[in-house]
């Protein structure tokens, strides 16, 4: 678990304590944030590989134009080595291009905000919180937080997943090795061009996966703005 993450209750930290909630929020946050590429000409040949970027920047500026926005998810964390795993549900908070807010309500409460290079968590309830200030050098796999789609494609292999009427998918698989993100899958709802699930495997081989539904309009903007009422200590 991120240093970042917020305790959970005594009685959850066992069970909880390896499921890294934070990466996992950042490489969602990436793919939500990569801004459109440079309009180009395309050879034939490069059209294909073109198709899954443009559809990925596609989703962004739908998301962007209709922010701010609420959702309904449940994220599911499966060990390396394991068939099945744990499943936690709550709201995210949409409002591109800055920000995003998970709002974990079960089975226990939780909450993080991402805001441009800062990050906090917090529990309901507890005096204090963690603020993280994400630097340019942070470690590999945090890359994808800062990259356009452009640099993206430096780093990235991009394809087209199998294709539903009403969804299409994008795998993503680093070039190189090292990173924090081994391969991800976004699927994306055509009509409304909205993510609709987010899954990929870490380093270690630990699969996560986010489904989100219910997207309707968010009227509280003060859901971007940090509790002030919390002593925020930094990392």
């Amino acid at each position: 678990m991120s240093a970042l993450a917020p305790r959970p209750p005594a009685r959850a930290r066992l069970a909880t304590r390896a499921r890294p909630a934070l990466p996992a929020l950042l490489a969602l946050l990436a793919l939500l944030q990569a801004p459109a590429p440079l309009a180009r000409a395309a050879e034939p040949a490069a059209s294909a590989a073109a198709e899954p970027w443009a559809l990925l920047a596609e989703a962004r500026q739908a998301l962007e134009r209709a922010s701010p926005l609420l959702a309904d998810f449940e994220q599911t964390f499966v060990p390396a080595g394991f068939s099945a795993g744990e499943s936690e549900r709550g709201r995210l908070a949409i409002g591109l291009p800055r920000c995003l807010r998970w709002d974990y309500e079960e089975p226990f409460p939780k909450s993080y905000l991402l805001c441009g290079r800062s990050a906090w968590a917090w529990n309901p309830g507890e005096a204090t919180g963690r603020l993280h200030l994400l630097e340019p050098d942070e470690e590999r796999g945090l890359e994808l937080l800062r990259l356009g789609v452009d640099e993206l494609r430096a780093t990235y292999r991009a394809a087209l997943g199998p294709a539903t009427e009403k969804t299409a998918e994008i795998r993503l698989v680093p070039l190189a090795e090292g990173g924090q993100v081994r391969d991800a899958t976004l699927v994306i709802d055509r009509a409304a061009r909205r993510p609709v699930r987010l899954a990929y495997h870490d380093a270690e081989g630990n699969y996560t996966r986010f489904e989100l539904a219910g997207y309707r309009p968010l009227e509280d903007a003060t859901l971007f703005l940090p509790p002030a009422a919390l002593e925020w200590l930094q990392d």
